[in-house]
């Protein structure tokens, strides 16, 4: 997968499940259904664009690609639930925060079983001097374990926002 591809499908599924590091809980749950949709719908019709032929074959491809995207982002928001969202996300914050490079730190939440672990891998400045963090994300839902890699920076206030 080109690298375009790469960011455009961590970034898909950092809308999808993060819904950005600030603001849970302020939004409806239908909200985060459609938030979880539509960035399905990004990720797959790029993903079946890229990948499925070429010409009118790619057109093709991203309205399939988007139709099958849409539904699993909107199926993998469903099926995590608030305090999922809650504890991966104070996890993640706690990881990028204090765990070295190549050290795990898991979340479950028992109530759904659903569980995940994020992984820092590297730390660096950006152009701007911001501290940022590459990791990758596990997360597991159902019995379905989804992997994607994410970069974070620091902010001014020292929450980690999504780049």
């Amino acid at each position: 997968m080109r690298r375009s591809m790469k960011s455009l499908f961590a970034a898909g599924l950092a809308c999808l499940v993060l819904q950005g590091c600030t603001g849970i809980g302020t939004i409806s749950r239908d909200d985060k259904l459609a938030q979880g949709a539509i960035a399905g719908a990004v990720v797959g019709g790029a993903l079946g664009y890229e990948l499925l032929g070429s010409g009118s074959g790619q057109l093709v491809g991203l309205a399939l690609g988007a139709a099958a995207g849409s539904a699993g982002g909107y199926v993998l928001t469903e099926r995590l639930t608030q305090l999922d969202l809650r504890v991966m996300n104070d996890k993640t914050y706690e990881g990028l925060t204090n765990a070295p490079s190549g050290e795990s730190v898991a979340w479950s939440n028992p109530r759904s079983g659903n569980e995940g672990e994020i992984k820092p891998l590297r730390t660096f400045l950006s152009r701007d001097g911001k501290l940022c963090r590459d990791y990758s994300r596990t997360i597991k839902v159902a019995g379905e374990t989804e992997l994607t890699r994410h970069t974070a920076c620091r902010n001014g206030l020292g929450d980690w926002i999504h780049v």
